[in-house]
């Protein structure tokens, strides 16, 4: 089975933490010694569901996208376990002495539908609200509020004794265990552990192996006689938590990152089976041994009775887990592709897009949101199909160039915030009304017209910090300053663009240096002339790469996300799309014969040509005619002969022997060993990228691909 290296101590430490579930609920050591068995379960066992949570917000907290998908799947599992063991739970008369519904609510949300499901409403609960705030305002900004509800969580459970010596606490706890009889829910217990799974996620200091086992023993060691000491004091009402076990967790998460070793899938899956089923085993152990009158065996001497439950447990995991596989793999019925007949055609593929996405997202400070340019339609990606897969990442901005653009967007269901980039006329404000768009203003007068439509716009305020295209001039302070009490605009935010921010020359540094030192002295007078500031943006793609540190609420990532930055700085994005065609004819000339308007080239000796159905009415720049552009066909380079025409161009297939009509050309992408990127095609014809993709004609389709 194949292993995942990167995160190996981490699944190997998922099986572990689920055996000491197990343990926790079969007390193996009780019958041997309490205080060992004290120690083991009350003490060393504790660290397993805080490493779930920890586990749970490495992964997922931060990312919108995975945070959805983790609610679905973890509440449909939360509900077959509810179906499972809600008749056990019933029949045990757990529900005696309140009413049905409301007792079944509080379960549902909190305690669990069983006494070890209380995990699943903790992590839901805990990623349901914890999520959006740390996307919304940082681990920083929210920290303090999980550690002030941990602090409230432990006076109600390990230190619940000091808590109703003080008056206050007692009438606090009451009504607290009126809708939860314990504080190890997802209001008090799961925050902290979420946030600082997710702050090791997101802050990626290198482990220390040395300094982090130091600070592991000496945690786990405080957190030893912690524990001792309140149980000597006769304080908790419960024991789940310590006020070291947030530190020992911090330490032993970083030192589990540090193995480069395999760990099989499987124990992802089989660690969330064992923690499900082992209730399930305890019942078919306890009844076992009842039914045959060994319990003095099975159930009074805790070893074995550990050690039945636990092998049952992976018995019934692993048939699951087999069952799963088998119903996975069967066999499935085959529905004939269907068959690509495009003259000429553009592959997007959707998974390079959602890499991009997490890849900006990593160079940008947390606070930072990532605001997709999907103008030009999406620089010839396809804007609505691009805008649709990145809100299924979580991107919720988004920046076109005219209103027209932002209303296909809209009408093809793209919800959140669109930012007109371009000007828009007074006389369409209705529309930036109905539409609910954010347009900018590119001078003050644009904003005085504006203002005079009646219309409620919302509107961000362009300023011009050197590059003397649109914006406001950003010495022009009383007229900004005027901008923010026109009756009818919302000034959602205040933008500059960095125009120089591509290169790192010293002229180039020292230029965007400039425009960054302008911007901040802008935004720092307003709030001296008490004017609350707007979200703020100045960052570009190649802001991002080259100023990623800049303290902003918006970057504003165009061809980053596409994938096609130069190769000097393409680093780890990944190209989006590729764009093919085909050989439609092949044919041998004559040394001397000439090809193509104007008989423009002259064969030097004989030839094999391919003639492409693709020209510049497709986007292919007349420019890279005779030679200087090249195609991929088979995996190797064959040059373009005479000029590229409106429909077609000819190629060379001297060196390609097996090249026949039908075989693909690759004029943007990938074939085999060799790339022609979209920077190079477009260095070639003497262009950018940009230019080069946004210009792909609307006769080339777009095939969305995963």
């Amino acid at each position: 089975m194949p292993a995942e290296r990167r995160y190996g101590g981490i699944d190997w430490f998922r099986m572990a933490a689920a055996f000491l579930i197990i343990a926790i609920h079969t007390s193996p050591l009780d019958s041997v010694n309490a205080e060992a068995d004290f120690f083991f379960t009350r003490v060393l066992a504790r660290i397993a569901v805080p490493f779930f949570f920890m586990t749970t917000g490495f992964f997922v907290l931060s990312d919108r996208k995975k945070s959805h998908q983790f609610l679905k799947k973890t509440g449909l599992l939360y509900a077959a376990a509810t179906v499972l063991y809600l008749p056990i739970h019933i029949y045990a008369g757990n529900w005696e002495g309140e009413p049905a519904l409301f007792a079944l609510l509080k379960d549902i949300l909190f305690d669990g539908t069983f006494y070890h499901l209380w995990y699943l409403p903790a992590v839901l609960i805990g990623v349901l609200i914890f999520g959006p705030l740390v996307r919304k305002f940082g681990i920083e900004g929210i920290f303090p509020a999980a550690i002030a509800l941990y602090l409230i969580g432990l006076l109600g459970d390990s230190y619940y004794g000091l808590g109703q010596s003080i008056p206050f606490f007692q009438e606090l706890y009451q009504g607290i265990f009126w809708f939860s009889d314990y504080t190890r829910n997802g209001l008090f217990f799961a925050p902290v552990f979420l946030l600082l799974g997710a702050a090791v996620a997101l802050f990626e200091r290198k482990p220390s192996p040395r300094l982090d086992f130091i600070g592991l023993v000496v945690s786990f060691g405080l957190m030893t006689a912690e524990a001792f000491w309140l149980r000597s004091l006769k304080w908790p009402r419960h024991d789940s938590m310590y006020i070291m076990l947030v530190p020992c967790m911090y330490f032993l998460f970083r030192l589990l990152l540090i193995p480069k070793i395999g760990a099989p899938k499987s124990f992802r899956s089989m660690s969330l089976l064992i923690y499900l089923l082992h209730p399930a085993a305890i019942l078919m152990v306890r009844f076992f041994a009842k039914l045959v009158n060994l319990e003095s065996v099975c159930i009074d001497n805790g070893i074995v009775y550990f050690l039945m439950v636990t092998l049952l447990t992976l018995v019934l995991s692993y048939g699951l887990l087999w069952i799963g596989e088998s119903w996975k793999s069967r066999p499935k019925s085959k529905t004939k592709p269907r068959k690509n007949t495009e003259r000429t055609w553009a592959e997007v593929n959707l998974s390079h897009l959602a890499h991009n996405v997490r890849e900006c997202r990593k160079r940008l400070p947390s606070q930072c949101r990532l605001m997709a340019v999907v103008k030009a339609d999406a620089y010839g990606h396809g804007g609505v199909v691009c805008a649709r897969h990145l809100r299924k990442q979580g991107v919720t901005a988004f920046a076109v160039a005219t209103l027209e653009e932002g209303i296909r967007l809209r009408r093809c269901g793209i919800k959140g915030e669109i930012l007109i980039l371009g000007y828009t006329s007074p006389e369409r404000a209705a529309k930036l009304q109905q539409y609910q768009f954010l347009q900018t203003v590119v001078d003050y007068e644009h904003a005085v017209e504006l203002d005079k439509t009646g219309f409620a716009l919302n509107v961000h305020i362009k300023i011009d910090t050197g590059m003397h295209r649109l914006g406001e001039d950003g010495q022009n302070f009383s007229r900004i300053c005027n901008m923010f009490s026109m009756k009818h605009l919302q000034i959602k935010g205040i933008y500059t663009h960095l125009c120089w921010s591509n290169s790192k020359e010293q002229k180039a540094v020292e230029f965007t240096q400039l425009q960054i030192q302008r911007f901040y002295q802008l935004l720092d007078r307003l709030q001296r002339a008490g004017i609350k500031l707007p979200d703020i943006h100045m960052q570009s793609s190649y802001g991002m790469l080259h100023y990623p540190k800049l303290q902003c609420d918006y970057a504003r990532i165009g061809i980053a996300l596409y994938g096609a930055l130069p190769l000097s700085e393409r680093d780890v994005f990944l190209p989006v799309l590729e764009w093919k065609s085909r050989i439609v004819l092949v044919r041998e000339i004559a040394a001397g014969e000439s090809l193509g308007y104007d008989c423009g080239f002259t064969a030097p000796k004989p030839m094999r040509i391919g003639i492409v159905s693709a020209g510049y009415a497709d986007g292919v720049p007349r420019s890279l005619s005779f030679g200087r552009g090249q195609v991929l066909i088979q995996g190797q380079r064959a040059s373009i002969l005479g000029a590229v025409c409106m429909d077609q161009m000819a190629v060379d297939l001297t060196h390609l022997p097996s090249a026949v009509r039908g075989s693909v050309v690759t004029l943007v992408g990938r074939d085999g060993e060799q790339e022609i990127s979209a920077a190079e095609c477009a260095q070639r014809s003497g262009s950018i990228a940009n230019e080069l993709l946004s210009r792909l004609g609307s006769r080339v389709k777009r095939f969305p691909i995963s």
